[in-house]
């Protein structure tokens, strides 16, 4: 049952460190291990633009954990009536805050996967599929990520009254509006996860290693489904802040699918 002095901050917050945590972890490893081991011939892999992409998308990760701090300690998880008008305004500029960051880092992760697709299908002939098939999907994912980026970004002008004057400013965008557009920002970052997680299933299979390294490769780059998974979670959880007066506790399932 739930009581008005409940508050999920803590757990939301404990979600947010583990994951940027085990991101860091992952991201620092590969940096290391691309920009230091060598090949056989004794010539070093050297850092590619999915490298850079990913390191980008892990900076704005932890800008993104900052934010979730900040919205945690004043009051995020919590249900607005326990809160001051002065929390619940921090808690929804730094929500706000967090969202942008998640739409810039998720593009440049998925912008990652899409580089080393095309660093590895563009060696062979028999890839070409693979190659139009990235182009296309990460033409689309641009597109929309820039489109869904800007509406978000001018969603009240000034912005501060997101914040200042949640449902009362002058000229904000209808929030009905501003909700379907992230129902087409998630759909399409499920499917070009989906796309992600099946094409190294095709030109794997064609690649001259070991079968336990085959396996590895298709499981690393599957690791994307996951991602799918929350964003298909993140539909369903979407008509919670849809006409919502209680952001700070009705946004926190959205705000955990986005981590």
């Amino acid at each position: 049952m739930v009581s008005i002095t409940d508050d999920r901050g803590p757990g939301f917050l404990a979600c947010s460190g583990i994951l940027v945590f085990l991101a860091l972890i992952v991201v620092g490893i590969r940096i290391y291990c691309r920009g230091t081991i060598r090949t056989h011939s004794g010539i070093k892999t050297g850092l590619g633009s999915d490298d850079y992409a990913m390191s980008i998308a892990m900076a704005f990760a932890l800008f993104g954990f900052v934010c979730n701090v900040y919205e945690v300690r004043n009051g995020k998880g919590r249900h607005s009536s326990t809160l001051s008008r002065q929390q619940v305004s921090e808690a929804v500029k730094f929500g706000q805050l967090a969202q942008m960051q998640v739409l810039v880092g998720l593009y440049f992760a998925k912008l990652s996967i899409a580089f080393l697709m095309l660093r590895v299908a563009k060696r062979a002939m028999h890839m070409r599929f693979i190659v139009i098939v990235t182009y296309i999907t990460t033409f689309l994912l641009t597109a929309v990520s820039i489109i869904v980026f800007v509406i978000w970004a001018i969603q009240c002008i000034p912005l501060e009254d997101l914040w200042k004057r949640p449902g009362k400013g002058r000229n904000c965008l209808d929030r009905h509006f501003v909700v379907h557009i992230v129902y087409l920002q998630s759909a399409v970052s499920l499917f070009t996860d989906l796309i992600f997680a099946v094409c190294p299933i095709y030109f794997t299979k064609n690649l001259q290693i070991a079968m336990s390294k085959k396996i590895a490769l298709n499981v690393l780059m599957g690791l994307s489904l996951l991602t799918s998974a929350a964003g298909a979670l993140k539909i369903v959880y979407l008509p919670d802040i849809e006409d919502t007066k209680d952001y700070t506790w009705d946004g926190i399932n959205v705000s955990i699918c986005a981590l």
